[in-house]
C-alpha cells in the first residue's frame, strides 16, 4: 500500500519544500549502526534532509528531475544529534579515458559524487558542529592518484585533489571550533573498483 502525501508534492516553479529524509531513502536503507562498547550511534549521510525547489529551465540529459536541492540535516538535537565524525569514503570511477576522451558526462558525475557531494555533506554539517560546542572531525578518503596518477584516470585524480584542497580548507576554517579534517591518501587498495581497470597481470594482488 502507497499513499501519497499531496502536501509534499512539488507544484509551483520557484518554492521549495523540506523532505526528510531525502528521495535517496529513508531510515532504515541503509540501516543505521550502534556500538554499545562505545555508545556511537553511526547515522549513513543520505538520511539527510532536501530541500527541492520545481524549475523553469531547459532540460539536459544530465538531469533526472528539473528540480533544484539542497541537502541539509534536519532541525534539532532530538533528529539529528551529535555530530563527532564524518567520514567521506564513497567514490566513482569513471572508465579509464585519456584526456582527448573525457565528455562532460563523466566530468559531472565524477565530480558530483567525488567531490561536490562531500562538500555538500560537510557545508551542511558545518552550523551542527559550531552548535554543539565545536570539536568533531571529518576524514575524507582520498588517494595517490592525486599525485601519480594512472593514464586515463586524470578525471577521477582531478576530483579528488578538489577533495583534499576542500579539507585543507576545513582545517583553516574551523581550527577556532576546534573542527579537525584529515585526508586518508591510500595507495592500490584490492578492490572491485581497481580492478575495473587495473588487471591482476598489470598489479598482482
Amino acid at each position: 500500500l502507497v499513499t501519497v502525501r499531496e502536501d509534499k508534492i512539488l507544484a509551483t516553479v520557484g518554492e521549495p519544500m523540506l523532505h526528510c529524509p531525502s528521495f535517496n531513502g529513508g531510515r532504515d536503507w541503509p540501516p543505521a549502526s550502534y556500538n554499545p562498547e562505545t555508545n556511537i550511534y553511526f547515522v549513513p549521510m543520505i538520511n539527510m534532509c532536501q530541500e527541492s525547489t520545481p524549475l523553469d529551465q531547459e532540460f539536459t540529459a544530465l538531469d533526472t528531475y528539473n528540480v533544484g536541492s539542497v541537502r541539509v540535516l534536519p532541525e534539532g538535537e532530538t533528529n539529528a544529534g551529535r555530530i563527532d565524525a564524518i567520514i567521506n569514503n564513497a567514490a566513482v570511477l569513471p572508465p579509464s579515458r585519456l584526456l582527448h576522451e573525457v565528455d562532460d558526462a563523466v566530468l559531472h558525475r565524477t565530480f558530483a559524487v567525488n567531490a561536490f557531494g562531500p562538500l555538500y555533506i560537510m557545508a551542511r554539517a558545518w552550523p551542527t558542529l559550531v552548535k554543539q560546542g565545536g570539536g568533531g572531525r571529518i576524514v575524507n578518503v582520498s588517494t595517490m592518484s592525486t599525485i601519480d596518477p594512472f593514464p586515463g584516470l586524470s578525471v577521477y585524480a582531478a576530483s579528488k585533489a578538489a577533495l583534499e584542497s576542500w579539507t585543507r580548507s576545513v582545517m583553516s576554517e574551523g581550527r577556532r571550533q576546534a573542527i579537525l579534517a584529515f585526508n586518508v591518501v591510500l595507495g592500490a587498495v584490492e578492490t572491485a573498483m581497481l580492478r575495473s581497470f587495473v588487471s591482476e597481470r598489470e598489479l598482482p594482488p
